[in-house]
């Protein structure tokens, strides 16, 4: 994916993000990224946050990885401050990253019920919340796996991962785990449906 066509996938985001109530700040946007990736598996790419850390030579994470993308963008003029918040707390898009995201139609159209459900999902969530459920998402639902009613809380709730998560509350991630596949995949559904349409 080009540097353009994911800076049209991220303006998707933010925008759908604040259109669904929630401010768009970098924790969230972190979980939704990972969210887009691994469950959705939109191949978003983070040109300026790629390769080892200059400074230590380890792998950057997704969160290092995003916010080296948003200064890039900012420094662009894509990005700005929401009214009132700081750019950490608070990211918009501008006139100019609208005007990129217009050129890339068919991508834009292509992700937008994925993009559009996991904002609409993480708009909901306190920050908690979103990063337990994108970090919990890669070990309950590898491989595209279905996520069961009962899989998964033992081994969220027992520390497999490093999640610091009680009993009730890996519940709680479970049930969005399994709310979030059921949603994109009705959207694949509906895809398919409708292109199968288009070519009949």
């Amino acid at each position: 994916m080009s540097k353009m066509r994911s800076a049209a996938v991220l303006a998707l985001l933010i925008d759908a993000m604040g259109e669904h109530g929630g401010h768009c700040d970098r924790r969230r946007l972190t979980c939704a990224v990972a969210l887009l990736r691994d469950a959705a598996g939109v191949p978003v790419r983070l040109e300026s946050g790629e390769g080892p850390d200059p400074s230590s030579g380890r792998e950057q994470s997704l969160s290092e990885q995003l916010k080296a993308e948003l200064t890039a963008m900012r420094s662009d003029g894509l990005l700005t401050a929401a009214p009132g918040r700081r750019f950490v707390d608070g990211i918009t898009t501008t006139d100019r990253c609208r005007m990129i995201r217009s050129r890339y139609p068919r991508t834009t159209e292509r992700i937008a019920h994925a993009v559009r459900s996991i904002a609409r999902m993480i708009a909901g969530l306190s920050v908690t919340e979103a990063e337990r459920l994108a970090s919990a998402w890669p070990l309950l639902a590898a491989d595209g796996e279905t996520v069961s009613e009962t899989d998964g809380v033992d081994r969220l709730a027992t520390g497999t991962l490093d999640l610091r998560m009680t009993p009730g509350a890996a519940r709680d991630v479970r049930n969005l785990c399994r709310e979030l596949q059921a949603v994109l995949s009705a959207g694949q559904t509906q895809a398919v449906a409708s292109s199968e349409r288009q070519i009949s």
